[in-house]
């Protein structure tokens, strides 16, 4: 290894670490994801368009963050024509990487080919890997110029999807266990709520608000928040009223 590589991988790691930090002060997955895909586009090329998306059973497939609209575009197509390489990387097990050299001789998905050259997109990367906590997460690296990712812009794409997939994990257990104690928080609210206003114990007043969730088909603390916040009778309570997820 000359030199000159070293100095760039010890920049890249460098970037990296950087990249690490500013995540790591991220409460929200879009933050976290917002974070990642400006500095993928700068850290793999320079005249690059990110988007990181996520794959689950709960969701399917879901953009988090991306820089340019075009991006954006891009996945609606493939979701539109139900192939593309995302989708491919998607559906594989473990990691996966799948490079589009150029959209006017790709084979492989021409519906979805044809349409990002009506974008101006006419070469790609992506990088799936598994996301901790299950499903998968794929960064995207989209370019206007064919063949504009050469073997060592892919080799900095596949290290950097590997630190995006360690960083997003994170930001997503922060955010879970944020939401999950807002939730706890809601639900104790509007019991004490109820037990006062019925005088009832904290059972019926539980059993109260499940049973208007199971009802309305929506998540205990949807009803519990709109509760709290209003201290409206949950018998009362219309799906239209419901704070959205």
């Amino acid at each position: 290894m000359t030199e000159q590589d070293m100095a760039g991988r010890a920049g890249l790691v460098a970037r990296l670490a950087s990249m690490a930090e500013a995540v790591a002060g991220c409460a929200t997955m879009q933050a976290a994801g917002e974070q990642i895909v400006h500095a993928a586009a700068d850290v793999v090329d320079g005249r690059a368009m990110a988007g990181l998306a996520t794959v689950t059973h709960a969701d399917g497939i879901r953009i988090r963050a991306y820089t340019d609209a075009e991006v954006l575009l891009l996945d609606q197509a493939q979701s539109h024509y139900r192939e593309g390489p995302g989708l491919a990387a998607a559906s594989a097990r473990g990691r996966e990487i799948i490079t589009v050299e150029d959209m006017a001789r790709e084979r492989r998905w021409p519906r979805f080919a044809s349409a990002a050259s009506r974008l101006g997109i006419q070469s790609m990367v992506v990088c799936s890997l598994p996301l901790q906590g299950g499903g998968k997460v794929a960064l995207n690296l989209h370019a206007k110029q064919a063949e504009a990712f050469d073997a060592a812009a892919v080799e900095r794409a596949a290290l950097f999807a590997l630190y995006s997939s360690l960083t997003f994990a994170n930001a997503r257990l922060a955010e879970n266990a944020a939401a999950a104690l807002a939730s706890r928080q809601a639900v104790g609210e509007a019991t004490g709520i109820l037990m006062e206003r019925h005088r009832i114990l904290a059972a019926e007043a539980f059993e109260r608000l499940s049973r208007v969730s199971q009802d309305l088909n929506v998540k205990l603390w949807r009803v519990a928040a709109y509760v709290a916040r209003t201290g409206t009778d949950p018998a009362g309570i219309a799906l239209r009223d419901l704070p959205r997820e």
